[in-house]
């Protein structure tokens, strides 16, 4: 769990339940975004596919 403050949450526009992207920028950081809408509700038919047993749909990041 990753625990942000009040005041970081404000000033990049993020709130309570917003979905966050984390990525490996390969030199020790990371790079954290906010998922749209759209994304976040891909992600939650993609882990409840994954849950039920459901085969994965092959695709490329670029097709997302």
């Amino acid at each position: 769990m990753l625990e942000l403050s009040d005041e970081l949450l404000a000033q990049v526009g993020w709130m309570i339940g917003d979905v966050l992207s984390f990525e490996d920028r390969g030199d020790g950081t990371l790079l954290v975004c906010k998922v749209s809408d759209e994304g976040a509700d891909q992600l939650t038919i993609a882990n409840e596919r994954l849950a039920d047993g459901t085969e994965p749909v092959p695709t490329s990041l670029d097709e997302l």
